[in-house]
């Protein structure tokens, strides 16, 4: 019985990892859109001029470019130190932080986004 219990138990804490980590995804997406917001949108109207979708796209497209890339140099730089990483924290006055953890990099990894050089994965893993 006691079995059962741990299993189950076991089955929460992964479902609880899985949601942080959307929670976290769906953070950053927001974040990325309020600076894009405040950089590109000058005054809402009822419709927003091509001008100024152009910049919002440019702007969220860069910010996932961005990320991808650090997070690609990090996970070269931990893999040549024979060791796996994770984001642990995304906070915008310490960066990205990254600690030792036992499965390797992109393991678990869900959320697809498109941008306009293609489609990637963004990983919270």
């Amino acid at each position: 019985m006691a079995e059962l219990g741990e299993a189950h138990e076991a089955e929460l804490q992964r479902l609880v990892a899985a949601e942080q980590r959307k929670a976290q995804f769906t953070a950053q997406v927001h974040h990325f859109m309020e600076l894009c917001w405040d950089k590109c949108v000058e005054k809402p109207g009822n419709r927003l001029d091509s001008c100024t979708e152009n910049c919002l796209s440019s702007c969220v497209d860069r910010f996932i470019d961005t990320t991808l890339a650090i997070t690609s140099r990090f996970a070269q730089i931990v893999q040549k130190g024979g060791q796996y990483a994770i984001p642990q924290e995304n906070d915008r006055s310490k960066g990205l932080v990254i600690k030792q953890t036992e499965g390797p990099v992109g393991e678990g990894c869900q959320p697809i986004v498109r941008s306009a050089s293609g489609c990637y994965q963004i990983c919270w893993c």
